[in-house]
């Protein structure tokens, strides 16, 4: 399982916020429906509560998460109760399954903007947590501009799980396909040998009846006597 410093570094960098720890993440359970978003770019952010607080605002969060599954025809159960109530257990695995789900489907190519997407979630700006730890990238258009160039806010060094992110994303596509492939394979094999089997049995039962000929069809019709 990967552990929790990366998964918490890899929402860092994926959203230009900076979460100290995963039970952070947990408290608003915003940054579920927005993994989903970051891998099809269709889930409406605008609904997404990033200054959720309560277990009543979090359930909404997890609900939105809910739909983008439904959305994009993803399977996975989500414990809606534990993770509300802010369990550690049960958002350590959800986060893990998302990860899992983001290094599948993710695309590098299309040039996601995390934090722009995060800007435009609800309460964006009204963090829950008046320790200041997340910390979102202002708009560039908010930028201090110097020498007639916009100032970079500075970021910390990309964790390796982004710098690794389209190596391990071609990886488990590889790895799909060829299960896919296997999968063709098999059918085949269990299609070729049901027909040499029928072929059998309709070849025995062509000659007279005996007690091996009688045990040879009851094996292959799976009738075995016990």
């Amino acid at each position: 399982m990967t552990s929790r410093t990366a998964l918490t570094n890899w929402i860092n960098d994926l959203f230009s916020v900076s979460y100290p720890d995963l039970m952070k993440v947990a408290e608003s359970a915003a940054i579920y429906p927005l993994i989903i978003d970051a891998c099809h770019q269709n889930v409406p952010v605008r609904l997404v509560d990033f200054g959720a607080n309560t277990e009543s605002s979090r359930r909404e969060n997890l609900k939105r998460l809910q739909k983008a599954y439904l959305k994009n025809g993803i399977q996975n159960a989500i414990e809606i109760e534990p993770i509300a109530k802010g369990r550690f257990q049960a958002n350590y695995l959800l986060l893990q399954f998302l990860y899992e789900y983001w290094t599948a489907h993710f695309d590098e190519s299309i040039g996601y903007d995390g934090g722009e997407r995060v800007r435009a979630t609800k309460n964006f700006n009204r963090s829950p947590y008046g320790d200041g730890t997340v910390a979102v990238a202002p708009s560039p258009q908010k930028a201090k501009r110097s020498n007639g160039r916009v100032a970079r806010t500075r970021r910390t060094e990309a964790s390796p799980l982004r710098r690794n992110g389209k190596a391990a994303v071609d990886e488990q596509k590889e790895h799909v396909a060829k299960l896919q492939l296997d999968i063709v394979g098999m059918e085949k094999k269990v299609t070729f040998y049901k027909e040499k089997l029928q072929e059998i049995a309709l070849l025995i039962s062509q000659y007279p009846e005996n007690e091996v000929s009688e045990q040879i069809l009851n094996i292959l019709e799976g009738n075995v006597a016990q």
